[in-house]
């Protein structure tokens, strides 16, 4: 082991590949509802999600306006019909057992697990989607908490997000944790926020401490 004891690891596109999940998910939804599934259609839809999820990170609304807001604009957008909650219940069963990994993904919790790091996951997922899925795909195996920011009550990147976290696990000094995510404004912003090391997963982060391609590449920091 390095200089780091803690690891707390997004989930979304770091562990698990929500992009593609969510894309199976929605097209046969909308499909099966008779709502436009072409691939400019589900794209669209991916937009709209991704811009309420971000209003989120930034406070300005709350969890529960994601679920149904986002079908209810892409209808308005689309000028369709629908019923957006049970759209958003339908999503929500799928997706709680669609189960994509990125990359890499086992071979790295194994090779961390094994070094005696400790796992945790830091998520402003859906907290029944959340726990379905890292069930369903055997990540609970490897980590001893799991952090959901509608649990908590407040979304990654706000400090009182990580203090809960700082709270629960073992480890106090935070020089010693490093956060790992795929997103600027939640996972990197989050750990600048509180003063720990980043890495980032993807092409490019100018605030992170690290940048790499993909989870296999972790082993080169671990």
């Amino acid at each position: 082991m390095g200089k780091y004891t803690t690891l707390l690891f997004d989930l979304d596109n770091t562990l698990l590949d929500f992009t593609r999940s969510e894309y199976v998910c929605i097209k046969k939804l909308f499909c099966e509802s008779g709502l436009p599934c072409d691939e400019a259609s589900v794209k669209r839809y991916s937009e709209i999600n991704d811009m309420y999820w971000k209003a989120f990170e930034r406070g300005e609304i709350r969890a529960e306006q994601i679920y149904t807001g986002r079908f209810e604009t892409f209808a308005n957008e689309k000028n369709v019909k629908l019923d957006p909650q049970a759209l958003s219940k339908g999503y929500l069963e799928k997706l709680s057992n669609c189960v994509i990994k990125m990359p890499y993904c086992d071979d790295i919790l194994s090779y961390c697990k094994n070094k005696g790091y400790t796992l945790a996951v830091i998520t402003n997922g859906i907290p029944k989607c959340q726990r379905s899925r890292i069930a369903l795909s055997g990540i609970d195996n490897y980590i001893s908490h799991l952090f959901i920011s509608q649990e908590i009550g407040v979304p990654k990147p706000e400090v009182a997000f990580f203090d809960k976290v700082f709270d629960e696990i073992t480890e106090k000094d935070k020089s010693k944790i490093l956060v790992i995510g795929d997103s600027p404004t939640s996972d990197i912003k989050g750990a600048v926020n509180v003063g720990i090391d980043s890495c980032f997963i993807g092409e490019n982060c100018n605030n992170a401490t690290y940048t790499l391609e993909n989870l296999e590449e972790l082993k080169t920091i671990l």
